[in-house]
Formats: structure tokens, sequence, C-alpha cells
């Protein structure tokens, strides 16, 4: 579902840039409690996808390793012990929420819940859940949840099957955060919502690209926002060089000496009318975002 950008804030058209101003940095993580998991089995009890939605875009196949076989979810594999899929504990970074996920996607699903508690929501400890080891409730096919890819956020306030528990401009968020982290919403399931959830929905191979690039911002675009500043004609500086950089990603050439002359200014001026925006010559945060999602698109 296409959003009406014209009715957004600079602040949430920021969200459609694939990079965060700096890439995550969640550690080692630590081991899955007990605890956790004996409370995300009876949580889970009652909120799950039902097998129509669980199964859609969804390449199931059996793998054998570690003594048995399990099932795993787009070439990622499902197990009853966490620590064989390299399952760890995470802080959600600006929050006390913990939640176990895969450690090679955890940029992915953390990233996603950081910016759910900045920009839809303030995310509750001990309402959002992360890995658990079984099927969909009712069914054989394997819960993303089994294979590490998939978090529930505050959960209570979003019960499975209800749906509009968010504003419209909420679920437009959700959406679009989804789409930079490479997700599946499940309040966009068509047989039963469940809006607490997201998922990676990529494959394997596809998912640990999405990572890289999250993780090494390209060179070429400024690795902070310009934050402070709006750039305009006669400014002198890295970022302006940034921005000349990134605009000749797109076809232009622009000398990136970091002058940000009237040549620039033509260039930018151009930009914005062609993408039907405000035609002033300025960079600002709206600007800067939409010539970061296009780059990265």
């Amino acid at each position: 579902m296409a959003e009406d950008l014209s009715t957004f804030s600079d602040d949430d058209l920021g969200i459609l840039s694939l990079e965060d101003t700096d890439p995550l940095d969640l550690g080692k993580g630590d081991d899955v409690d007990d605890d956790y998991l004996l409370l995300v089995d009876l949580h889970l009890a009652e909120a799950e996808t039902d097998n129509v939605d669980a199964l859609e875009d969804v390449d199931v196949q059996e793998t054998r390793g570690f003594g048995a076989s399990y099932p795993s979810i787009n070439g990622f594999p499902c197990h009853n012990s966490p620590q064989a899929i390299g399952v760890r504990t995470y802080t959600v970074p600006g929050t006390a929420v913990k939640v176990p996920v895969r450690g090679d996607v955890s940029p992915l699903l953390i990233g996603f819940l950081k910016e759910w508690n900045q920009k839809v929501e303030p995310l509750r400890p001990g309402w959002c859940w992360g890995y658990a080891a079984r099927p969909v409730r009712g069914s054989t096919a394997p819960s993303f949840h089994w294979a590490g890819i998939a978090v529930d956020g505050n959960a209570p306030s979003h019960p499975l099957g209800k749906r509009g528990t968010f504003t419209s401009k909420q679920a437009a968020t959700i959406r679009a955060l989804c789409r930079k982290y490479g997700l599946r919403w499940g309040g966009d399931y068509v047989n039963r919502a469940d809006e607490m959830h997201a998922e990676v929905i990529e494959s394997y191979t596809d998912a640990l690209a999405r990572v890289k690039r999250l993780q090494t911002p390209p060179p070429g675009l400024p690795v902070h926002d310009t934050g402070s500043r709006v750039l305009r004609e006669g400014m002198v500086g890295t970022d302006v060089r940034d921005v000349q950089n990134g605009l000749n990603m797109l076809g232009n050439k622009i000398v990136k000496d970091g002058h940000f002359r009237p040549s620039t200014t033509v260039v930018v001026r151009a930009f914005q009318k062609n993408r039907g925006m405000s035609v002033d010559g300025v960079v600002g945060k709206n600007t800067l975002a939409r010539l970061r999602a296009e780059i990265h698109s």
C-alpha cells in the first residue's frame, strides 16, 4: 500500500532511507534466558498467525543437522536449541526491552524495533517477544519465531486477529520500516491480522546482504545526518561534498569539492522539481531523505 508522502513531515520521510545515521552496534548479545522461553511459550499460545498466512511467499524445506531433522524458512534453519542457530538476546537501543533473535540478522529485527520505539510507539519491557521453538499453533508449518527471525512488539496492545490497533500514520510508518529492513508485517495478513508481529521475509542470502548494506553505508552519502544545518548556496563542508556525491550517483556531474556553488543549486532544484517537491535549491531533511531513498532503492 503506497503512502501519501505529502502528509508526512521531514522526520517521517527520513525512515524511508535504508541507512540509519550510524550502523547498529549490538555487541555479542546474551544467552537466551530459560525463564524467557517459558514466558514466550505462554504468550505465543494465543498469538500466532494462521497456516495460510504463514506459508504465503515462503520456501519451507526440511534440513538435517544437529542430529535431527528440522524445517527451514527461506534458508533459515529452525532448531529447538536457540544456541544451535545463533540466537542471542539483544537489548533494543534506547529501551530496557530484551528480545532474542538470530545474531546474523539482529540488525534487521532489533533495528526495526529500535525505530518502532522511536517512531511508532514506546516499547514496553515484558511485552515484546522473539525466538520460540515450535510450529504455528494448529499446524505443522514452522513459525518464523522458531527460526529466530520474527519479533512481536507490545503484544498486549495489539492482540491477534484485531485490526486498527495502530493509527493510519503508525501503520504507514511500520510498512515503511518493514521495507527498510526486509520484513513482512502481520498487520497486512489477509486471513487474520497479527499487528504485533513482523518477520524476515527475504531469503537467507538476501537478508545477509541487506544487513551488510545497513551496517556499512556506501561511499558518497553522509554517514551522519546534516543535523542542525540546512545546506544552501555559499556553504562549504564535507556534508556538502557528500550531497554532491549522492547527486552524482543519480547521473549528475557536479564538481565534488564541498563548495555549494550555483551549479549545485541548479542540480538540487532539478532534483526537487522532478519529484514534485518544493523547489528552493536548499538541502534540508526532506530533500536529503528523498536523495538517500532513491540511491538505496
